[in-house]
């Protein structure tokens, strides 16, 4: 049985809680004390996976494979099956990151080739950037 872990980051203090145990309506670390009833708190769950260096890896980790060298964005939802199109899967997905926009979702089957170089929280610098929109043609 895979473990639930969570994480919160708080972008009130740009600070990421780590070992995070979720009461009812309050968020407690391990060592039983309160973090906060701030708003804006955002929680990650653990996957279940862990990349080539044994961390775990999180919702909302920014990843890099080494065996396309492309980085990915872990999520959780619906993504196409990658052998069979017509039909979709629900679970833990890696979608490629790109400049071009390129709309890429996988599984997270091949963890051991990942290796976890930030977060989209904390490390907002390793997103592609969004296209200028007030730049004429």
């Amino acid at each position: 049985m895979r473990e639930f872990k969570f994480r919160v980051w708080d972008p009130n203090v740009d600070s990421m809680y780590i070992n995070v145990g979720i009461g009812q309506i309050s968020l407690y670390d391990f060592d039983g004390d309160r973090i906060t009833e701030q708003e804006g708190l955002i929680i990650m769950q653990y996957t279940g996976h862990k990349d080539h260096t044994g961390a775990e890896i999180y919702d909302g980790d920014i990843v890099f494979a080494n065996s396309n060298e492309y980085t990915y964005v872990i999520k959780f939802g619906t993504y196409p099956n990658e052998h069979d199109k017509d039909y979709e899967c629900t679970g833990w997905y890696a979608e490629l990151l790109d400049d071009n926009s390129k709309s890429y979702k996988c599984s997270l089957q091949m963890t051991e080739e990942l290796e976890i170089i930030g977060n989209i929280y904390a490390n907002p610098d390793l997103l592609p950037k969004a296209p200028d929109s007030t730049e004429i043609a």
